[in-house]
């Protein structure tokens, strides 16, 4: 992501030059060029060009009404992620707490059924990424960290957040489909969690999305995104049935096959 100017101080040199203005993109200081560099790393190269600074810039236009905004957390897109199915919704405990929204500026996000992930949709060379995608697979959160072991130690504790809902999802699940003799061919949900799988695109290229994984007494079912509904849950991309399934664990050093 470039270096965007999100402010302009009055009376000072760039608000007297007239020639820079809010969402302009950083793409090079004194010939330095910052097109791949970090907000540290630009920083630095401002501090030391000197009393004479040459910028070269883009002007970015989409970017241009998040920046003039006063808050930008409460605007962050999370539609679609809340449970549509009564059995779910209607749920007492909805496993985070009630919140007020006293302020504009935040922006609450059930972690249940959400998928925490590093390094899947997004290059991170710093190794400081944390993604979050909604369970409707519609919208992801980039969360950046100061360093890596800052961002190991969120990306743990959200990803154990997430992790102890769901007994609470699989409870859900299965008193949804419990009116229903069969659900997609099996009974019982006894696992349920998000995996990458990686895809081929045009071109040969491959690349790694999430999907969604559930195991019942009987068949192994993926999908998209979370079924929250009896229609969407009957409906999966993939079905397998367990007793055709080889079970193939892969590690650095050696490859086991399984028969289930």
């Amino acid at each position: 992501m470039p270096i965007l100017i999100s402010k302009i101080f009055p009376g000072l040199a760039a608000d007297q030059s007239r020639a820079l203005r809010l969402g302009d993109a950083i793409l090079s200081v004194n010939g330095t060029d910052l097109r791949q560099a970090t907000h540290d790393q630009a920083v630095q190269a401002l501090k030391r060009a000197g009393k004479e600074v040459l910028l070269e810039v883009k002007f970015i236009r989409e970017v241009t009404p998040y920046i003039k905004k006063p808050s930008l957390v409460s605007d962050l897109p999370w539609e679609g992620a809340s449970p549509q199915s009564p059995s779910f919704s209607g749920s007492e405990d909805s496993g985070s707490p009630k919140h007020q929204n006293t302020t504009k500026d935040r922006k609450v996000i059930p972690l249940k059924m959400c998928f925490a992930a590093r390094n899947l949709s997004m290059p991170d060379l710093e190794n400081r990424l944390i993604e979050l995608h909604s369970p409707d697979s519609r919208n992801t959160l980039i969360l950046r960290c100061k360093d890596t072991a800052t961002a190991h130690s969120w990306f743990v504790a959200i990803h154990t957040n997430i992790m102890a809902l769901l007994p609470q999802v699989l409870a859900e699940l299965n008193a949804m489909l419990g009116a229903t003799s069969t659900a997609g061919g099996s009974k019982e949900v006894k696992h349920i969690a998000w995996l990458a799988e990686q895809a081929k695109l045009d071109g040969g290229r491959q690349q790694w999305r999430p999907v969604l994984m559930a195991v019942t007494e009987k068949d192994l079912l993926l999908y998209d995104c979370m079924p929250w509904t009896r229609d969407a849950w009957a409906s999966p991309c993939h079905s397998y049935p367990l007793v055709a399934t080889r079970l193939h664990l892969k590690w650095p050093r050696c490859k086991i096959h399984c028969p289930l």
